[in-house]
């Protein structure tokens, strides 16, 4: 019994479709392991080592606010696998592309609100206010 050619076009379409189907899936969903209650709190645990650090993790700066003096310096530190930058909305100041481990030092000389997001991923923001 001879199959037809439209079947035949169909059956190998359909295989193709699946295969990349399944493909999608484990790249959206990876397998998910085990992960203990002590990881999670340290993974999710904001914290800031030193004063006027401001950390890169998980997409966000860690703290998402800080309060200064004029003078004093902000230093942000890049602890993710890929790059960031620091740019304030007002041109203020504009770090380099920062890898990981890489920093980016800015003084603040003038008082004011300074918002500023990462260029690269314009979704993560956060605001130094600086005081006298």
């Amino acid at each position: 019994m001879a199959v037809r050619k439209d079947g035949f076009i169909f059956a190998v379409v359909f295989v193709v479709l699946v295969a990349l189907g399944w493909y999608w899936y484990i790249k959206m969903y990876p397998k998910q392991s085990y992960v203990s209650p002590e990881t999670i709190e340290t993974i999710i645990t904001p914290t800031v080592a030193v004063k006027g650090e401001v950390l890169i993790r998980q997409n966000t700066f860690i703290p998402d606010t800080m309060t200064i003096k004029v003078g004093e310096t902000v230093t942000w530190v890049n602890q993710e696998s890929y790059l960031h930058d620091v740019v304030s909305d007002d041109g203020t100041f504009v770090s380099p592309r920062l890898a990981t481990g890489q920093s980016y030092s800015f003084t603040f000389t003038k008082e004011g609100t300074y918002t500023y997001i990462c260029g690269i991923h314009p979704f993560m923001r956060a605001t130094i206010v600086v005081t006298k």
